[in-house]
């Protein structure tokens, strides 16, 4: 009997109002901490709206902190571990059976039982966006023998412990009566089960800290407490570190911008460390439900207008590297050799004159096969800058093919929206996270494959029938096989093009040692919470 949760875990290796909460349930009250270091403090981009379950920044420094899943990944070793469960197994990938520690408690004290990971399921796929296209696969989840949960798959998913990762589980008896988690508010919508205690949120200073829980069932961490401090830039976060108001620096999924590198290298009490990325940071989409993004030709010119070198260049300083038109990045397991990106404007010309796509009215630009005005709007948002710049280069390249480019940028939350839900868009701009990448098939399936998250609305059923392969297979050689077809499917039609690949720029304060990254989290992973140590 193969057990195919330890062949995905060998793929993983290589893979504003003001407001102010206070929380002292179960949570230490010496301000002072406990830990080998007393407080970490964090600047942070990712801002903070407020402390309901719905909240995408504060989820995320919950998945961190104070809410668990049913199993855990090792970021030293890229493998999975027990967390909610001691153990699972699954006999085909499509009935997978956790069986619930019985040592874990929420925050107030109450046990973590199999019936509130049953109700998280449900809960969160009802109240949240994007949990029921994460969990789409999820039929049914059972209570069997008091502490067993039961997941039947409507698909047979042998991915599905990459998909479980970002699952936070939440209360029943705090939930049970709350009809709108978005407008939730109150101290109990941040009880957790984690290393952590959520203690305060004050929006006026931009603050959101943690404590440690002392009853935590692995022991407490070394960090006693660690508080995220909220910038509305990097220039004004990494100032911060400068001056030492802090101690590091952490945008999820992504690092810091090579920008500040130069600014920081001479400063003695910080170091900076770079780490493999296995997200795509910036990334060009075709919504192939409209035309023309539909056709190949027209995705096949485009990817040979733009200067991938002088992106690289200007948007990473060199950090990372050109990318290959198979889209995932090096460092990914089963990542195969595609051809490498690069802009030929005599090709792309070539390519878009031989599809249809002419100058028919002589204004320098060119029109739909059919004839019709092309006016092509190009999606982006406005969290980070370099989105917005990007756009603009990217307008210049396909001009300079007769393509007339329109940029629109918008917030992060409607953006969210109209690539997940709504699909009104274009072409578009945005990365991808590392988990992005390993979830659902993997290899970027879900932000492709339109019965996923389907940002390109991709139905082809070469396609498809790819996904489902890799879903079902059980050995290593199958899977490599398929990844690297995928791979070469990606090359040749061109969904989307990686603009660049890039790594994590990490700095921190140089008297700390013992971060540890993981690929969802950065160095806000589980065994740098255990490991920090305070050098200086």
């Amino acid at each position: 009997m193969a057990v195919i949760a330890i062949l995905v875990a060998a793929l993983l290796i290589s893979v504003s109002i003001t407001a102010f909460y206070v929380v002292n349930d179960g949570a230490d009250e010496n301000d002072d901490g406990t830990g080998a270091v007393e407080e970490l403090i964090v600047g942070t981009t990712n801002i903070v709206s407020n402390i309901n379950i719905a909240d995408y920044y504060f989820g995320v420094m919950a998945g961190q902190l104070t809410h668990q899943s049913l199993i855990k990944m090792n970021s030293t070793t890229g493998s999975f571990e027990g967390c909610l469960a001691d153990s699972w197994y699954t006999l085909d990938s499509k009935v997978w059976v956790f069986n619930i520690t019985s040592d874990a408690e929420w925050s107030d004290g109450y046990p973590v039982t199999a019936e509130d990971v049953e109700f998280s399921f449900e809960y969160r796929s009802e109240h949240i966006p994007g949990y029921s296209t994460s969990y789409s696969m999820v039929e049914n989840v059972d209570v069997q023998n008091g502490n067993q949960v039961v997941i039947t798959l409507n698909i047979v998913d042998s991915n599905f412990l990459t998909t479980l990762l970002v699952l936070r589980a939440i209360p029943q008896h705090i939930f049970e009566n709350v009809t709108d988690p978005a407008t939730y508010n109150d101290k109990n919508a941040t009880i957790g089960c984690g290393p952590y205690i959520f203690d305060y949120f004050d929006s006026s200073s931009g603050e959101v800290s943690f404590v440690a829980n002392e009853n935590y069932r692995d022991g407490a961490p070394n960090v006693g407490r660690i508080t995220y401090v909220m910038y509305k830039n990097q220039d004004a976060m990494v100032m911060a570190l400068k001056i030492g108001e802090i101690d590091a620096t952490y945008i999820y999924a992504s690092g810091i911008s090579y920008y500040y590198v130069a600014g920081l290298v001479n400063y003695d009490d910080i170091e900076v460390e770079t780490f493999d990325y296995i997200g795509v940071p910036m990334v060009l989409w075709f919504n192939e439900e409209i035309t023309p993004y539909n056709n190949q030709s027209f995705r096949e010119a485009v990817s040979y207008c733009i200067n991938y070198n002088e992106v690289l260049n200007l948007m990473a300083a060199g950090y990372g590297s050109v990318p290959n038109a198979g889209f995932v990045p090096t460092g990914t397991y089963g990542y195969i050799d595609t051809r490498t990106l690069s802009q030929n404007l005599t090709l792309a010309a070539q390519i878009l004159d031989e599809a249809g796509f002419l100058d028919v009215d002589n204004d320098g630009y060119r029109e739909n096969v059919d004839g019709s005005e092309l006016t092509i709007e190009l999606l982006t948002r406005t969290d980070l800058s370099t989105y917005s710049q990007l756009a603009q280069l990217v307008k210049g390249y396909m001009g300079k093919i007769g393509l007339n480019v329109e940029v629109s940028v918008i917030d992060r939350t409607t953006f969210g929206t109209i690539m997940d839900e709504t699909k009104e868009f274009e072409m578009a701009i945005t990365g991808t996270t590392p988990w992005g990448m390993m979830s659902y098939a993997g290899y970027g399936s879900t932000y492709i494959d339109d019965r996923s998250y389907g940002w390109t609305g991709t139905a082809d059923e070469n396609y498809t029938n790819l996904v489902d392969q890799l879903m079902a297979a059980t050995t290593s050689t199958e899977m490599l096989d398929l990844a690297a077809q995928i791979q070469e499917y990606y090359a040749s039609e061109l969904p989307v093009i990686a603009l660049y690949w890039g790594c994590i720029i990490q700095p921190h304060n140089v008297d700390y040692t013992g971060f540890s990254v993981d690929a969802l989290y950065g160095i806000m992973s589980y065994e740098t919470f255990y490991n920090l140590a305070d050098s200086g």
